[in-house]
């Protein structure tokens, strides 16, 4: 079994580590960051924990004054190391409020667990089939700061998955608590019309993704008009190509949403833009 990183000790990830009043298990009382490794460097880092911090700040979570970029990196990318996975590796980087209580915290402060597993995706793979997509209405998600950041309670996205078996998609669209389209469930979603891109705004709902920001960025240096916005259901299907991105997969290409199917010519050189180390 491979070993986790629990608050600075390597542990063996198959045994029990919690007791019944961690505040995770109890609450969702903690945030998550999905994070890529690719030969020994750790991608996006500086984002995802700019992105961290943030959500610590929301969340009224002190996350301590030795836990600055570095400190994450040494964690990661050893841990990496002790489980043989340096070279491609998927790390979920978790933290929690320490201690017990119920509604109110009876102390404050952090714990964070790392874990590091070997992963088989290529980053944008120029090769891989696109999505077929549905729309899942069962559940909107708020429009509030928690949207912006990933939280340890994920429910909206467990039953978005599950509907997405249901339906045998490879994705399901979540729509906002207005009806409008808010992101995917592991991706935040763009669309491509008359060669600019539109996305959902920040203040739509949607997860402040780092692999978003990124992208953002990197089109508007390369000259292609990118607006973010409100965005309905009927914009997806009126559009001329679809994509998701999220940083396990990068960008993914969007074949079919519903009934609706769609080409992927803009996208496919979208694929060859490839992420910083940091």
């Amino acid at each position: 079994m491979a070993l986790i990183n629990y608050n600075g000790e390597l542990l063996d990830g198959s045994q029990p580590l919690f007791q019944i009043g961690n505040r995770a298990f109890r609450y969702g009382d903690g945030l998550f960051e999905s994070i890529r490794v690719m030969n020994g460097e750790v991608m996006m880092l500086e984002r995802h924990i700019t992105r961290l911090e943030k959500g610590l700040a929301v969340l009224k979570i002190a996350i301590g004054h030795t836990k600055d970029l570095n400190f994450w990196k040494e964690q990661i990318l050893n841990l990496c190391e002790q489980n043989a996975c340096l070279d491609n590796a998927r790390i979920r980087l978790t933290v929690f409020r320490k201690g017990g209580g119920y509604y109110i915290p009876k102390e404050g402060g952090m714990c964070y667990l790392v874990e590091a597993n070997p992963n088989t995706t290529v980053f944008s793979d120029k090769e891989a089939l696109g999505l077929s997509v549905g729309v899942f209405n069962e559940i909107e998600k708020p429009i509030n700061e928690l949207g912006k950041v990933k939280t340890a309670n994920g429910l909206i996205y467990v039953l978005a998955g599950i509907a997405r078996e249901q339906y045998g998609m490879d994705d399901m669209i979540i729509l906002n608590d207005a009806g409008r389209v808010a992101e995917a469930i592991s991706s935040n979603i763009f669309m491509v019309k008359d060669s600019g891109i539109i996305t959902p705004s920040l203040e739509e709902g949607c997860v402040a993704g780092v692999t978003r920001g990124w992208l953002i960025e990197k089109m508007v240096n390369e000259g292609i008009f990118v607006e973010e916005t409100k965005v309905s259901i009927d914009d997806i299907y009126s559009a001329d190509e679809v994509f998701v991105s999220n940083a396990i997969c990068g960008i993914r290409k969007v074949s079919r949403v519903g009934d609706t199917e769609f080409s992927s010519e803009f996208v496919q050189g979208l694929l060859g833009l490839k992420p910083e180390n940091e």
